[in-house]
């Protein structure tokens, strides 16, 4: 949650998605044993074209990716540019152009995600060194995009995926501190008149870091909403950020020698902290571009991102900074959970969001690994061979949310990774407020239309 962003994407661990793979992933037809998401045929034109553009063969010859929330795609990576892999993808794409293949599956919601897929690997082409080749490829793939785009009132009309987990009763409704690791699925998130407050600057967008798209997350083309919740409720929580902004400035030089060398900084003495039960979310929900070549806010929820405070924290003084290394503190703090959209069950109609919090995955986005280890054999000879030293995703969240408490609420900017650098000046103008979900899209949509990669795609929209 970056704003409360477990900024996921950079800290995770790598593994394998062995009970999602995709067998034959680099021939022309899938093989009858394969994992088909849009269509029962396995070599259906759809499921084809998700094959090519999103699984991955390893050096170890195992597939990778088929249900992944995020494509496996680096900054450096070529694979769907060059060789027989790009060849491929380049030639399916434009069958897909040339035979109409959109009138092959009108299902809204399988349109709405093999949009969504194909505009990340767009966002992620387009980031890469200009050839002829990206730009043959991203005018066949752009036209793809649009081919299958919904109108604004079938965008609309999409199932939302959260409220049916919620209801699917799979999960806990609520924390049990009893059973910290169990996973729990709020069922309010989104209830204006629930305990729920929802968070963003003052200007701008929320979790804004999650959409830098600037060579460093290809991968933002999404609504990012922060969610935060005191023990007492919802006024509790708005009366934590009127404390906040009654703040002239949020750091004080930090003069103490020994704990100079973790921050440089300390927070002003009158910052407020959070109780023990607090509870912080980050959900992601992805944007879609509708027929009228608009960019539309859905209901189709990527992700979903849970810290709890589990201890009573003392306030961030030199004695508790003492026994905080940087991107290492104290195990038994916080507990978090991380739910993802997984195609196979949105598809089936049974939940749509999955708890994945145990376990591990691939590091994309953030430039937190920009080699692409299924191009480049790496001198360990091992596959993969940077994976971090966590032992799932829940266990990753410490790697952008490692203070205490209210101190990991990237929200607030400059506590962000330790409190790095001074942002007094900027306090005001980004200090976090309470909001609204329809403001929180209106925002994200115009920093979105407002990116020179927007620009670029829409030139090549047929």
């Amino acid at each position: 949650m970056s704003t409360l962003v477990l900024r996921f994407s950079l800290v995770v661990g790598f593994a394998v998605f062995s009970d999602l793979a995709v067998s034959g992933a680099d021939q022309k037809r899938i093989s009858p044993d394969s994992l088909a998401l849009y269509a029962r045929e396995p070599d259906h034109l759809w499921n084809r074209l998700h094959v090519a553009l999103l699984v991955r063969t390893g050096p170890d010859g195992k597939d990778y990716g088929n249900d992944r929330l995020e494509p496996l795609l680096w900054k450096d990576s070529t694979y769907l540019l060059e060789g027989q892999t790009g060849d491929r993808a380049l030639a399916i794409l434009n069958e897909f152009d040339r035979d109409n293949a959109e009138r092959l599956i009108e299902d809204p919601l399988r349109r709405a995600v093999l949009q969504r897929d194909l505009w990340l690997v767009s966002n992620c082409v387009s980031g890469t060194a200009d050839s002829a080749a990206r730009q043959q490829f991203n005018q066949a793939l752009d036209k793809v995009i649009y081919r299958v785009a919904l109108t604004r009132e079938q965008i609309a009309n999409l199932p939302d995926n959260y409220l049916r987990t919620v209801a699917s009763l799979k999960y806990d409704s609520r924390f049990d501190p009893n059973r910290p690791e169990q996973a729990y699925l709020p069922d309010n998130l989104f209830d204006e008149a629930g305990p729920w407050v929802c968070v963003s600057p003052v200007t701008g967008p929320s979790a804004p870091l999650h959409l830098d798209d600037r060579g460093t997350n290809p991968f933002g083309n999404s609504v990012f909403f922060v969610f935060l919740k005191l023990p007492g409720g919802k006024e509790q929580g708005l009366e934590f950020l009127r404390k906040l902004a009654a703040l002239d400035k949020l750091l004080v030089p930090n003069t103490d020698e020994t704990t100079n060398r973790i921050t440089s900084l300390l927070p002003h003495p009158d910052f407020p902290v959070w109780p023990k039960g607090t509870e912080v979310a980050l959900v992601r929900r992805a944007l879609l571009i509708d027929t009228d070549r608009q960019i539309v806010a859905s209901r189709l929820t990527e992700s979903i991102q849970i810290r709890v405070v589990t201890t009573d924290m003392p306030k961030l003084n030199k004695e508790v900074l003492s026994q905080i290394s940087l991107r290492r503190p104290p195990d038994g703090w916080q507990a978090a959970f991380e739910f993802q959209l997984r195609r196979i069950d949105l598809f089936e109609g049974e939940t749509g969001l999955r708890d994945v919090s145990s376990e591990q995955d691939f590091k994309t986005g953030f430039n937190s690994h920009p080699r692409d280890e299924f191009d480049k054999a790496t001198r360990s000879g091992q596959f993969p061979a940077r994976s971090m030293p966590f032992k799932s995703n829940r266990a990753s969240c410490t790697g952008c949310h490692n203070f205490p408490g209210a101190y990991s609420f990237n929200s607030i900017p400059g506590f962000s990774f330790g409190m790095l650098g001074p942002i007094n000046e900027a306090w005001r103008k980004k200090r976090p407020i309470s909001t609204t979900v329809v403001e929180v899209e209106k925002k994200a949509i115009e920093w979105r239309t407002g990116r020179s990669s927007w620009t670029a795609l829409i030139k090549r929209l047929p």
